[in-house]
């Protein structure tokens, strides 16, 4: 896959985001979230602005070159491809049950659980 070094650019209220393609989709980005990076320019004084958005810049090369994609970030770890409809399901019922709920609540999730999942 051919790379092409990230553009960093100024909007007209002087916030540097870096810009690159991707599986012929343009990204922006204004900070280093999206790659877990620590790096935001815009909380830099406007003259410090560029040199940080250089460096995010490389930081974005250097993830690109390593072969992920942005999309690959966005999914889940719980989530996997070609999980069935139940998986999805289990995954959602586990999240639910880790959280501060009362205990009717979560009964009641895992009574549908159980009729939603019988054969």
């Amino acid at each position: 896959m051919k790379v092409i070094y990230p553009k960093v650019k100024s909007d007209s209220e002087s916030r540097i985001y870096i810009e690159f393609y991707q599986n012929n989709k343009r990204y922006r980005l204004f900070n280093g979230s999206k790659i877990n990076s620590e790096i935001h320019p815009n909380s830099y004084p406007v003259s410090e602005r560029m040199e940080m958005g250089n460096l995010l810049a490389s930081e974005v090369y250097q993830f690109l070159m390593s072969g992920l994609t942005l999309e690959q970030l966005k999914v889940s770890n719980l989530i996997k491809p070609n999980m069935i409809d139940k998986d999805y399901l289990t995954v959602a019922l586990n999240n639910k049950l880790k959280e501060n709920y009362t205990k009717k609540y979560k009964e009641m999730l895992q009574f549908i659980f159980n009729k939603l999942i019988e054969d």
